[in-house]
C-alpha cells in the first residue's frame, strides 16, 4: 500500500529473500527427499512380494441365555422399595451411658436407609 508523499521502501533486503528461498528449498528436500529416493532406488529382490501364508480360522459363536423378549410387551423390572426409618445412633463417650427412654417407641426394622427429608433437615 502506497501513501502519497511517502517513498516506496522494500520490506526485506535481497539477502533475506535469498535466505528464505534457500531455507524453503532445503526444508522441502528434507521432507520429500526420502520418498523420492525410495521411488528411484527401490530395494532389491528381497522386497518383492512374498506368498501369503494361510492361517487356521476359528469360528466363534455367541451364546445367548434366557428367554426371547416379547416385542409387544415393555420390559418390566421389580425394584423393591427401600425402608427409610432412622437408625439408632451410637455415640462413644467416657461418661456413664444414658439409659434409653421407655417411651422412645419401637426400634426401626433392620436394613433401613435414612430418610432424604431428615438428611435435608439435619
Amino acid at each position: 500500500m502506497r501513501f502519497p508523499g511517502v517513498p516506496y521502501q522494500p520490506r526485506f533486503a535481497t539477502d533475506e529473500v535469498v535466505l528464505g528461498v534457500v531455507a524453503a528449498v532445503v526444508l522441502h528436500l528434507v521432507l520429500v527427499g526420502p520418498f523420492v529416493l525410495r521411488a528411484i532406488f527401490p530395494k532389491g529382490k528381497e522386497a518383492e512380494e512374498q506368498p501369503l501364508v494361510s492361517r487356521p480360522v476359528v469360528q466363534a459363536s455367541l451364546l445367548k441365555l434366557g428367554k426371547p423378549l416379547d416385542p409387544k410387551k415393555l420390559p418390566d423390572r421389580f425394584v423393591p422399595q427401600q425402608r427409610t426409618a432412622p437408625k439408632k445412633q451410637i455415640v462413644a463417650s467416657r461418661e456413664d451411658p444414658k439409659m434409653p427412654k421407655p417411651d422412645a417407641g419401637i426400634e426401626p426394622p433392620p436394613n433401613t436407609k435414612d430418610s432424604d427429608l431428615t438428611n435435608l433437615i439435619a
